[in-house]
Order: C-alpha cells, then structure tokens, then sequence
C-alpha cells in the first residue's frame, strides 16, 4: 500500500471517530508520520478529503461494476439496485457529515456532486436495455437522469432524512421506487 492509499485508509478512520473535524495532527498520530510527511506528500487537510470522497465514490463505481456484470439480474432489477448503492462506508454517506462538508468545505460538496453528476453512462445503457427489453416505457432518458440526480442532490442538502428518521439508502430506495412504480394503484 502506497503513502497516497495509507493516509486515505487513516483518514477514513478518522472521519469515523472525529467526522470532518478530524486534525492533521490526528491524521499523523494515527500514521506514525510527521505532519510535514503527509503535507510533501499528499497535500492539505482538503487534498486528503478529496481522496477519501475520491475513494467512496471509487468504491461506489465497483459496486456498481458488480452489479452489472451479474449475468442472474435481468436489466431493470441492475438499474434498480445501481440507483441506490452506497460508498462501502455508509459514514460517507451521513447526511449530517455532508452538511457540516458543505458549510466547512464547499469545495469538497462541490467535489460531491460533480461525483453524482457524472459517470451516468453504464446507468443509462441498462435503462436503454429495459427499455428495449420492454421492461420500461420509453422515457427522455436525461430528464429521468436529471430527476434523480436532483432527489439525491436534495438528499444532501436537507436534514429531512434526519427528520424522517431515515438513512441514505432508505431513503434512495423509496425515491427510485416512486420514480419506477409511481404513485398510482393499479386500476384492474
């Protein structure tokens, strides 16, 4: 394991005990390095966190890789279960965390959902498929990215989650559900 892939395995380790708050002083106790080391060789404390959201969104991208390549999942059920995948680190994904990011690290939010708006082309391929496969009704394929893409933007931006008592992914879950069941019963 490389300098680069130490610190960002510490820095995640202490994100869970300290959140965001976590010191470069922290980060180098918990190396076994001089602060210097890790400002020569990684940068600032920014630098470090945009490795370690670097990392949940690479983790997120693997996932969803394993989803796709599973050959027992028809298309619409890999899109489904594409739409709602968390970082390995579900942490990453504290709704609280990622408001005290954006007031503390704009830049870092805004690292976030450049990860959230782009990477979108294996998603809308398997929507194309269940579309072909007749699984789904033809839709303009960018509104329902953009429909999406806002209800998990908005996710992070308020404490509703917190309000509703309910996770991330709970959350993801039933917003996917909305947008392919809708909201009407069955007439028959």
């Amino acid at each position: 394991m490389d300098n680069r892939e130490r610190v960002t395995a510490a820095a995640l380790e202490e994100f869970d005990k300290h959140g965001i708050r976590f010191t470069m002083d922290d980060l180098a106790r918990h190396l076994r390095m001089s602060k210097r080391t890790i400002y020569e060789q990684v940068g600032t404390k920014e630098d470090v966190i945009a490795m370690v959201i670097n990392a949940a969104f690479a983790s997120i991208k693997e996932r969803e890789a394993a989803i796709i390549a599973n050959p027992d999942l028809d298309p619409l059920t890999k899109l489904k279960q594409v739409l709602v995948v968390q970082p390995a680190r579900a942490d990453l994904a504290n709704p609280t965390a990622i408001a005290e990011l954006r007031e503390v690290y704009p830049a870092m939010y805004d690292l976030i959902v450049e990860h959230l708006s782009t990477g979108w082309e294996a998603t809308l391929a398997l929507l194309d498929e269940a579309t072909r496969q007749g699984l789904l009704r033809p839709v303009n394929p960018l509104i329902l990215r953009e429909i999406l893409l806002a209800a998990m933007e908005q996710m992070l931006r308020d404490d509703f989650l917190t309000s509703a008592g309910m996770t991330h992914e709970e959350a993801l879950i039933e917003v996917v559900d909305i947008v392919f069941r809708g909201l009407e019963t069955s007439r028959e």
